[in-house]
């Protein structure tokens, strides 16, 4: 096999590696944080502010390409 190939495939599982493993860390710490009674007392709150907080992200994403807000 030729350098280049192995250099390709280390490469390619690195990046498979850098993107499933905070994945699965994400999925593991959801359903860890749904079992603790202090998080599951302020749920409603951290849902909305994760919905602002996708909504603001997405408007910022469409300004970014629309350029409806100019910025001096």
């Amino acid at each position: 096999m030729s350098a280049a190939l192995l250099f390709g495939a280390a490469a390619l599982l690195a990046f498979a590696l850098g993107r499933g493993v905070p994945i699965l860390a994400g999925a593991w710490s959801m359903g860890w944080l749904e079992s603790l009674r202090m998080a599951a007392r302020h749920r409603r709150a951290f849902e909305t502010l994760g919905g602002l907080v996708l909504v603001g992200t997405g408007i910022y994403l469409l300004n970014e390409y629309f350029l409806w807000i100019r910025l001096p």
